[in-house]
Order: structure tokens, then C-alpha cells, then sequence
């Protein structure tokens, strides 16, 4: 697991050696961060990687339906946890790792 809190440092680790992934939770807590385009561009380029939003403060339907068709799976708000890992395992399910 490696916490990136920028794009630039994502598209870093994700060409990086060092690493390999699988999955990327993305932590959606602020209107007019530039997600849709970012992830689009992380789709082109790891076609295979699964990525996971998580929402803070945002209900799924709030959200443009552009931006969650980018997603392979969302967690909102006020899940219980068992629910969360059920998400995550039938997004994880049959993956590999870019």
C-alpha cells in the first residue's frame, strides 16, 4: 500500500518499479478536484487496475455519473465495514496486479 496525495505523485508510483498494483482507492472528499480526467488517464494507461472511491461528505448521487462510471466499485458513507469488504473483495475478485 503506498499513500499518494497527488495525481503527479500517483502517475509517479504507478510508473514506478518499485511498485506494483492491483487496485487504487481514490478518497473523494472535495468538490472541483479534477478526478474524471485523472482517472481516465490512469484507465489508459493501467487498463487493468481496479479503482475504488471512497466518498467523504458526498452521497453517490451527487456525484456526476461520468465521474462513478470511472470507478469499479464505491464506498459511501455510513456502510458497516462488512459490507465495505464484500465490495472491495467482488471488485479484487479475479484481478492482477499492473
Amino acid at each position: 500500500m503506498v499513500e499518494a496525495r497527488t495525481p503527479d505523485t500517483v502517475v509517479e508510483c504507478l510508473e514506478s518499479p518499485d511498485y506494483r498494483f492491483a487496485a487504487m482507492v481514490v478518497i473523494v472528499q472535495r468538490e472541483g478536484t479534477p478526478y474524471s480526467s485523472f482517472l481516465s488517464e490512469a484507465r489508459k494507461t493501467h487498463p487493468d487496475l481496479k479503482v475504488i472511491l471512497q466518498l467523504v461528505a458526498y452521497d453517490r448521487d451527487e456525484l456526476d455519473t461520468r465521474f462513478l462510471a470511472v470507478s469499479d466499485g464505491v464506498i459511501e458513507m455510513g456502510v458497516p465495514e462488512q459490507e465495505i469488504l464484500e465490495s472491495i473483495r467482488h471488485v479484487l475478485k479475479d484481478t492482477k496486479v499492473t
